[in-house]
């Protein structure tokens, strides 16, 4: 059922994807999250095609370069997202924090299990501390006020906004 929901999803934001055109956004484009917490973006300017086929998503290039993914690989497809910046968070020693822009949860990655990552309002406070294991980590957000808040981490911070 997932997989006839991914195909459904990816038509119609396909259908998104050409009524809007490339052009119009060239910071905005496709992003894809792997079920490991992997991501592939490109944007719209770069993205020749999206081929929704049976077993996955092939995402076309200009440039000839493809990748494809199978729909039982994927967590998420977003498209008409502006791009983050993070590009292929697949390296467990990188401290990485996604989206960017949220109003429900956050990613993180990168570090060793029992780091403690904190979450401070613009103020300095810390709004929320937590522990993290190993891999990829949730830290759900949708409780807090819509603001700026800095995600911090043995002296590494990414800034995020929560809608």
């Amino acid at each position: 059922m997932k997989h006839i929901c991914t195909q459904m999803l990816c038509g119609l934001a396909l259908g998104a994807f050409c009524a809007f055109g490339a052009a119009a956004d060239a910071e905005k484009g496709v992003i894809v999250i792997s079920t490991d917490g992997n991501q592939v973006e490109a944007s719209f300017a770069a993205v020749d095609r999206i081929e929704i086929g049976n077993s996955g998503l092939t995402l076309e290039r200009r440039n000839g370069e493809n990748t494809s993914m199978s729909y039982s690989d994927i967590d998420k497809i977003l498209i008409g997202s502006a791009l983050s910046g993070l590009r292929h968070i697949d390296s467990n020693d990188q401290f990485a924090v996604w989206p960017t822009v949220t109003d429900g949860e956050l990613n993180i990655s990168g570090l060793p299990a029992g780091e403690t990552v904190t979450l401070f309002d613009v103020n300095g406070a810390a709004v929320v501390r937590t522990s993290v294991a190993e891999g990829l980590n949730t830290l759900s957000v949708a409780s807090l006020p819509a603001g700026i808040y800095i995600v911090s981490s043995n002296n590494k911070s990414i800034k995020i906004i929560k809608n």
